[in-house]
């Protein structure tokens, strides 16, 4: 199996009709080439040393699109320079073919590869494990923030379900070039936490407590500051400072 995916992605002969025997030029803009694969096929995106990054299948101009998701856009932005070649596997497949050979693929390379939708990586159990006890713990803390009578009692507990949600998302669970990229990119925040957090604060006239345990959030979930729904509760904190400062 090794020696077949590897001819499969070389580029050398393979035994069917539908063989391609040379790479596909360099990729650097969004244009497919005159002549599109047959088909359904598989595709891969491979670094310039040949190495592949991503395994996909499609039609048409599938595997020239730039429609991707975060982990490939970051790969190849920060890690590639914008630059990457595509390679066309196979074509003129049914899509279970199609399916097939991707699944194949994928299993062989999985550590290699930015595809989330990849059984073949694996994971890291005893970090999953730890992840899902800081999840139940942070949720049954919510639930209990949601059925406390004091405000006092609400924000202790919010603030605890946000140091375990802190906690979880620390986790190294996926291996890998994925478990690399998510480690550069910013971690996923719980907008509904901070704002019952921020919320509870402003309610018990805590005006500085709101402030901080929103910068604070902000702080470590830079990718929350474009967030809708953080603008609100930014200008709800800063309407509320204003007018306590007020004589």
């Amino acid at each position: 199996m090794l020696d077949k995916l590897q001819r499969l992605l070389s580029g050398e002969p393979r035994s069917s009709a539908n063989q391609v025997t040379s790479p596909l030029p360099s990729f650097i803009s969004d244009e497919a080439p005159c002549t599109l694969p047959k088909g359904f096929y598989v595709y891969a995106h491979t670094t310039s040393k040949g190495q592949p990054f991503y395994i996909g299948k499609g039609t048409g101009r599938r595997a020239w699109s730039l429609d991707r998701e975060t982990l490939w856009n970051h790969y190849v932005e920060k890690h590639l320079q914008g630059e990457y070649r595509v390679k066309i596997v196979a074509d003129g497949l049914t899509e279970d073919q199609a399916l097939e050979l991707e699944e194949e693929l994928m299993q062989q390379y999985g550590a290699t590869l930015v595809n989330r939708q990849n059984f073949g990586r694996g994971i890291n159990l005893a970090e999953w494990k730890r992840e899902e006890e800081f999840r139940r713990q942070r949720d049954e803390a919510v639930a209990t923030a949601s059925k406390a009578s004091r405000v006092d009692e609400r924000i202790k507990y919010l603030e605890s379900a946000l140091a375990l949600h802190d906690q979880a998302s620390a986790c190294n669970v996926e291996p890998g070039l994925v478990g690399q990229i998510l480690r550069e990119l910013p971690p996923l925040g719980n907008f509904e936490i901070i704002k019952a957090l921020v919320t509870a604060h402003l309610e018990a006239a805590n005006v500085e407590g709101a402030d901080l345990a929103l910068r604070r959030y902000l702080a470590r979930y830079t990718g929350h500051v474009s967030h809708k729904g953080i603008g609100v509760i930014q200008r709800r904190v800063t309407k509320a400072m204003a007018k306590k400062a007020k004589p």
